[in-house]
């Protein structure tokens, strides 16, 4: 480690860790009572070819596109 310093190169996992420092990170947690849920949601990929990350991704998306009240109103209907 002190040689990297002396010579100002960085490792690969200096720069994963400059990385992770720009990112955020956003985890969810099916519980036993969700795996209906969970199970429903791998399907959906699965067929759709889409990774998790660019499904939830794009749900919020669509959400805070929408206005709020009529994504509520929809949901209830």
């Amino acid at each position: 480690m002190e040689e990297k310093m002396e010579t100002g190169k960085l490792t690969q996992k200096d720069y994963q860790k400059k990385y992770d420092e720009k990112t955020q990170l956003f985890t969810i947690k099916y519980t036993p009572a969700d795996m209906s849920d969970y199970d429903r949601m791998m399907r959906h990929l699965k067929a759709s070819g889409k990774s998790r990350s660019s499904f939830i991704k794009e749900l919020i998306n669509n959400f805070f596109d929408k206005n709020e009240e009529d994504v509520i109103a929809e949901y209830y209907q």
